[in-house]
């Protein structure tokens, strides 16, 4: 192990073992050429082999990056390491090369190297998604080697306004029964301003680098001036395992449970609280490399619906992600989500489909800005009879932004947020539009 050598040491040893070797056949120029067509086409060990017994000292930084990444995307840690001292050798400079060989470091469990290597870079004030990659790295590995408990706490409180918080229909008409019916004022859209309140507490417990018990809870609540009927309380909570059999894969195991409260007229518990679900969740998430996220999240549970049993349903997804972060570009996240509810009744039973997508940057070290969207498709299993012989099927989008600007003087972050969705059904019924913009301090402890 080199745990106790300043990295800076490595560096001289490896040019000075390549000094002493025996010269060998320098890389040519076509021969550099294929080995990035190999590396590019995916295949690491081919572009790592044909590079093997011709690379020598006298080769340039960027042949001997060249070799380092295949040899990395090939999973031979140590030669890696050894090409990225090199290129660092003969251009200390090469911060970008730096944080390439700290991440290997890092792999290879030589940690105390990694984090100096690490912060050296981060001194050097590069871009801000340079730096919380970076910071990234070393809470993960500092979380990995801190056995013990650990906390972190949020309280978000703000404002905001709601053009239509019951999500109802702009229809003026629908059918029912096979006949016309003109609904009401309080039956269609209306908005509102509304005030909320959130909080957020996660804990850790790490029994050694590879298992720890992980838990969070959080509860937010909405009050509407003017629609208090649209006032609204969700909790939830999960507790369970963690795995981490190296710095790249995470398996979670957790238990979870939620429960929902909307406001009504009436004093009835039943007609207040409306919904709870328990389930566990488990979760993989794989960092393949700095660059690339591969995340796996499943849900199966059971939901109540205090006053409607025959809502009761169990319910289960699917929702596989990736994470890929783009040099100077910010964060692309993908994903996709299958999802299945068989409730008592068939008409409350659905199965859904969803697609998403978002892309975060950080525009300073201070400003964050972020845009998403997703689409769902739901079909239901069978008929609303009060609404005809047609089985509802549902397509919903949505897009949004949020602007986070953290405020060093007071410690918190201003929030500015926005969401457009509207849903199409053939069910004139449930088709609506919603605006939703908000505007809070969040702040952490």
């Amino acid at each position: 192990m080199t745990k106790k050598l300043p990295w800076q040491l490595l560096v001289l040893a490896s040019v000075l073992s390549y000094s002493l070797s025996p010269a060998l056949a320098a890389v040519s120029a076509s021969q550099v050429k294929q080995a990035e067509a190999l590396l590019s086409a995916g295949k690491a060990t081919e572009a790592r082999e044909l590079l093997r017994g011709r690379v020598e000292f006298s080769d340039g930084p960027q042949t001997w990056f060249l070799y380092g990444k295949a040899a990395e995307h090939s999973g031979d840690l140590a030669t890696a390491r050894t090409a990225y001292l090199m290129v660092v050798a003969k251009d200390p400079k090469a911060e970008r090369v730096k944080l390439d060989l700290a991440r290997v470091m890092q792999r290879q469990g030589d940690t105390d190297n990694a984090t100096r290597l690490f912060h050296e870079v981060r001194a050097t004030n590069p871009p801000a998604q340079v730096v919380a990659n970076i910071d990234r790295y070393l809470a993960m590995m500092n979380n990995r080697d801190q056995v013990g408990s650990a906390w972190r706490a949020r309280a978000t409180v703000g404002v905001g306004y709601d053009s239509n918080p019951g999500t109802q229909t702009s229809a003026r008409e629908v059918t029912m029964f096979g006949l016309p019916f003109t609904l009401s004022d309080t039956a269609r859209k209306r908005g509102a301003a509304f005030a909320f309140v959130k909080g957020e507490f996660d804990h850790i417990y790490r029994f050694n680098r590879e298992f720890a018990w992980t838990s969070s809870a959080t509860f937010s609540a909405r009050k509407h001036f003017g629609l208090s009927d649209f006032d609204n309380f969700s909790g939830n909570f999960s507790t369970g395992p963690v795995w981490q059999p190296g710095d790249q894969t995470t398996v979670l195991l957790p238990f979870y449970a939620s429960v929902n409260r909307i406001e009504t007229s009436s004093k009835s518990f039943d007609d207040r609280w409306y919904s709870w679900e328990t389930g566990v969740a488990p979760q993989i998430r794989y960092a393949a490399f700095d660059w690339l996220n591969l995340n796996l999240a499943t849900t199966a549970g059971r939901r109540f619906y205090f006053k409607d049993g025959d809502k009761d349903a169990t319910v289960a997804s699917v929702s596989p992600s990736v994470d890929v972060k783009i040099p100077n570009a910010g964060t692309l996240s993908l994903g996709a989500a299958l999802g299945r509810e068989l409730a008592r009744t068939a008409p409350n039973s659905n199965a859904s489909f969803g697609v998403n997508a978002g892309w975060q940057y950080n525009i300073t070290s201070n400003f964050v800005a972020s845009l998403y969207g997703n689409y769902t498709q739901s079909h239901y299993d069978a008929p609303e009879i009060i609404y005809g012989n047609d089985r509802r099927r549902d397509d919903r989008t949505t897009v949004g932004a949020d602007l986070i600007y953290t405020w060093d003087a007071i410690g918190s972050d201003i929030l500015l947020s926005y969401a457009h969705t509207w849903n199409s059904s053939n069910l004139a019924i449930y088709s609506y539009d919603r605006d939703t913009v908000s505007v809070a301090i969040r702040k952490g402890f």
